[in-house]
């Protein structure tokens, strides 16, 4: 399978996987749930420099993570939703990953 095929299925994934989790009723108050939260902690981060791919910096990505990962997982109420969450949380492990690197994930070499 090439890296374009590749790609294609994975934002597809993607697309059915947000759809599927924004037809359920609490998908607004875990959007507005995760702008808080992470306001709220940006806030508390406020004029401090976070160098990539230091401790302060994995530890802002992972408590975002967790902030996002969290209002997701109320979304999560039977087998479908809780593929769509995995899916959701892939993309969302990715995110984590090139804030604390800096590095975009898709511009990775597949081998890693």
């Amino acid at each position: 399978m090439s890296k374009r095929t590749a790609q294609r299925r994975r934002e597809a994934a993607i697309r059915k996987a947000k759809d599927l989790l924004r037809a359920h009723p609490g998908f607004q108050h875990s959007q507005v749930q995760i702008y808080e939260r992470t306001q709220a902690l940006e806030r508390e981060l406020s004029g401090k420099h976070l160098p990539l791919q230091t401790e302060a910096r994995l530890e802002f990505a992972l408590r975002r993570f967790d902030i996002q990962s969290s209002a997701y997982l109320d979304l999560v109420t039977d087998p479908r939703s809780q593929e769509a969450y995995n899916t959701i949380l892939g993309e969302l492990t990715k995110g984590a990953w090139q804030h604390f690197t800096g590095f975009d994930y898709l511009l990775l070499p597949a081998a890693l």
